[in-house]
């Protein structure tokens, strides 16, 4: 049996014709799914400022596939023709050759001959437009065929297009080069120290909408409405409980989590897959439905195709849902989840609870039909079917914000607030509002190689014995980021950097970058856990920048000596008299 809902849904994937673009045309779905970026409007300025000038111009659109460069002047051709028609050459996606026996870099030089070095200066007006891939513009550059560009090369140097850093280079009237670079732009931005995720609410809205102008919705009520397979198909049910504003506020902010986490470039192209990936199971087949089919079957049928499910289960690749998952709540440690599953596993009353919990989702009236508890537990045990159950309502439950009903112990992303509004302060210069960060990372400091009393930190371990170093740290003010107090950030840093030195050695200073995966990993150090050796792994530029400071502590002049077995407390003081040159040791009060 064919589903009329799912090729409509299909042109959300991004292998569908409808995510591939031309810089000259769009398509009527690509013009519908539109929506207007803070990036749009930078390109806008820069392009109107440029058109006009008496010069060259060479506009490079810098960033990864898929983050919307060729849509975004595919839309600029449809809705500023005159601004577009202003431009010699538009050049939509330079990865391309334009002969077999040419190399991407080869054509690429052709095309921007006007901007090599021999031509750079002929008196010729050329204006060119040319989106562009960062890999593909650092393998541009040194190619054989980009030694011809060495200018061009400078520019992109010195503005660091190709680095991680934020670039807040304002518009240079001078410059023949000009460069954007989407990997400055996030799906969300930041405001009184909060984050705002008006892209992606604006995105959800498009496919979810309730209105006739929505082909996504006008498709679902032509095709589901009268549908034999409605009452248990998760498609029609997944598209509705992604309809709802709760779980889109969920889903945005699990969003925005892996950007931060993971520096994931969260493009629209991924986000429209990613949803088409809650809506549709690759494992969905509209005949496999079937209400006549023994109960528990259908059930175990039926959960694994559902967002919920979804959400968390793609654990393989390379895609945005696949980096989501990693933010499972059923991950977490909780005594309520364990507590839960016990009763789930005894107690048929268990199920009318979690029922409860899903009551105002659309998966509530097929769950009511498909759970029977008599069959649920019977003699079989049915283990299997009641561990995914525990998974769906689990995740339904904190997708729908009722987590707290079944394990308040659980909460999902604790720091997460906290870490957008210190990025707040941070690009907008608040350096009283980072003393917070200061305090997680002195403790950090001080117990990265074990839980040591304050102020102390291990240099040596020799079974017993441990060799303590007195630290106290200090933090100097960070450099100016620049950006304005009060005003909305569309593009800033994601990282917060801090610079410590040691105030009993007078130290220079060593500049600590921390993210949000470390940020967590901070926070819970500060509440007294202790990384593990793979965690310490992970974070190597942090274990760098933490040997960097105590190196220039004071161990060389004296060490304390500890004993594990008697509590850790510096028990013996060994230091370097200087007066009789020799080395003295008192016992420590």
């Amino acid at each position: 049996m064919i589903c009329n809902f799912k090729p409509v849904l299909q042109k959300l994937q991004k292998h569908s014709a409808e995510s591939v673009e031309s810089a000259h045309s769009s398509t009527d779905y690509s013009e519908y799914l539109h929506v207007d970026r803070p990036i749009q409007n930078d390109v806008l300025d820069l392009l109107a400022r440029e058109q006009i000038l008496p010069r060259k111009s060479l506009v490079l659109l810098c960033g990864s596939a898929g983050d919307g460069k060729s849509h975004m002047l595919s839309h600029f051709s449809a809705q500023h023709k005159e601004l577009m028609d202003g431009f010699d050459k538009i050049i939509n996606d330079a990865t391309e050759s334009d002969a077999p026996s040419r190399t991407a870099c080869q054509t690429l030089a052709t095309e921007l001959e006007p901007f090599d070095d021999f031509h750079l200066d002929n008196g010729q007006n050329d204006k060119f437009i040319v989106a562009i891939n960062e890999g593909m513009l650092s393998q541009f550059l040194s190619s054989k065929e980009g030694s011809s560009f060495s200018t061009l090369a400078a520019y992109v140097e010195e503005t660091g297009i190709l680095k991680t850093a934020l670039s807040n280079r304002g518009y240079e009237h001078e410059s023949i080069f000009h460069a954007v670079s989407f990997s400055d732009y996030r799906p969300f931005t930041l405001i009184n120290g909060e984050s705002r995720t008006q892209f992606l609410d604006e995105l959800f809205s498009k496919v979810f909408s309730m209105d006739d102008s929505n082909p996504f919705f006008a498709a679902r009520r032509k095709y589901c409405e009268g549908c034999s397979s409605k009452k248990l198909c998760p498609v029609c049910h997944n598209y509705d409980f992604l309809s709802l504003p709760e779980i889109q506020r969920t889903v945005a902010d699990a969003i925005v989590e892996v950007s931060l986490a993971e520096h994931y470039i969260v493009t629209t192209r991924s986000t429209l897959n990613f949803l088409y990936d809650l809506i549709v199971s690759p494992n969905f087949d509209r005949g496999s439905i079937n209400l006549s089919v023994n109960k528990n079957i259908a059930l175990a049928r039926y959960i694994p195709q559902t967002t919920p499910y979804l959400m968390y289960e793609r654990k393989w690749g390379d895609s945005l849902g696949s980096r989501i998952s990693r933010l499972d709540v059923m991950r977490m440690e909780s005594e309520g989840i364990d507590e839960l599953a016990i009763l789930l596993r005894t107690s048929s009353e268990t199920v009318s609870k979690l029922l409860n919990v899903v009551n105002d989702t659309p998966y509530y009236e097929c769950l009511c039909d498909l759970i029977k508890p008599d069959a649920l537990y019977n003699t079989g045990g049915e283990g299997d079917l009641k561990r995914v159950l525990l998974r769906f309502f689990v995740r339904c439950a904190h997708l729908s914000c009722r987590l707290e009903e079944i394990c308040p112990d659980l909460v999902p992303s604790p720091y997460l607030k906290d870490y957008v509004s210190l990025l707040y302060s941070y690009n907008t210069d608040e350096s009283s509002s980072m003393k917070p960060l200061h305090k997680y990372l002195r403790k950090a400091i001080e117990n990265w190689n074990g839980d040591y009393p304050s102020g102390y930190s291990r240099v040596a371990s020799y079974g017993n014995v441990q060799i303590l170093q007195e630290l106290d740290t200090g933090f100097r003010k960070p450099d100016a980021v620049g950006f304005e107090k009060g005003s909305e950030l569309t593009k800033f840093s994601p990282n917060l950097i801090a610079h410590a030195y040691l105030r009993n050695t007078g130290s220079d200073a060593v500049t600590f970058v921390v993210n949000y995966s470390l940020y967590c990993l901070l926070r819970r150090m500060n509440e007294g856990y202790q990384p593990t050796i793979l965690e310490k792994n992970l974070f190597t530029d942090f274990a760098t920048s933490y040997e960097r400071l105590v190196g220039l502590g004071a161990k060389s002049r004296e060490v304390f000596i500890a004993q594990r077995d008697l509590g850790k407390r510096p028990r013996y003081k060994i230091f370097y008299d200087e007066d009789f040159e020799e080395y003295g040791m008192e016992v420590v009060d």
